[in-house]
């Protein structure tokens, strides 16, 4: 029986003259780590040489793209987190911001050149002048500018989302297309979300749909998107099909015509 701790395999890192790292290659057994250092290996037989060469290569080769899938994932989920990060403080400073407007602009300026008509517990009554009605009125379109950009924040972060993935999945596809170049992204990209991930999985031999629980919800976020930038979130055929086709847990309750929240 293996251990958990035996080695699976082997990594040499080669250093040049000065103490740098200029290469490396891996081993499946200590035989070959052992000729490799020894020099004993036949160098005789081109056709070896040659098969060895085209096998470093291919590792190499499969490490480089490792290494750029990684970092490719890694940028994503960073920019996700950075995403989250941003809905989460935007959330709690919303009505922060709407307070510091009113309490701390609005109504100090109103204190300061209006007449108190009346101070109750519950409210403040001031009156003004004709000619103070310029300056309340940049006040006012301060405050519902900021409460009407809040509002519409949410569909803004959702057309944000959905660029951000449409942007990393077009990477993750031309870094396919790297290995089979006769792949076309600009058109599968025009697609729908659903025929890319389709497409994924045939190419790559995955099952994606099947074993993502939360798939119906994958797919609503995108016609969801639709609305946003063509429809302001009014419910429209296509959605209604497309998340009735995939079950979308609220489907059954949609009515064309209607709007939906942010």
């Amino acid at each position: 029986m293996t251990d958990k701790n035996d080695p699976y395999g082997f990594i040499a890192f080669r250093r040049d003259d000065s103490g740098h790292i200029e290469s490396f290659r891996t081993f499946s057994t200590v035989d070959e780590l052992e000729k490799r250092k020894g020099g004993q290996e036949e160098r005789t037989d081109g056709e070896k040489v040659d098969s060895e060469d085209k096998k470093e290569a291919e590792q190499t080769e499969g490490s480089e793209l490792q290494k750029r899938t990684t970092h490719l994932l890694d940028r994503f989920k960073n920019t996700m987190a950075s995403i989250h990060s941003l809905i989460a403080f935007v959330t709690m400073m919303a009505p922060a911001i709407r307070f510091i407007l009113i309490e701390h602009e609005f109504l100090k300026w109103a204190e300061e050149h209006l007449r108190l008509l009346e101070r109750e517990d519950d409210r403040v009554v001031f009156s003004y002048t004709e000619y103070q009605f310029a300056e309340i009125k940049k006040h006012l379109e301060k405050y519902i500018e900021t409460r009407e950009g809040h509002d519409t924040l949410p569909n803004a972060i959702l057309l944000g989302l959905v660029a951000t993935f449409d942007s990393y999945f077009s990477e993750i596809l031309r870094l396919f297309l790297s290995i089979h170049p006769e792949s076309e992204v600009n058109e599968l990209m025009r697609k729908s979300h659903t025929e890319q991930i389709k497409f994924v999985e045939s190419n790559l031999n995955v099952s994606i749909i099947a074993h993502y629980e939360r798939w119906p919800n994958f797919v609503e976020i995108f016609e969801r998107r639709n609305l946003v930038a063509h429809g302001n979130l009014i419910v429209n055929e296509i959605y209604a099909k497309n998340c009735k086709k995939v079950k979308y847990t609220d489907a059954a309750n949609l009515t064309i015509g209607e709007n939906l929240t942010p």
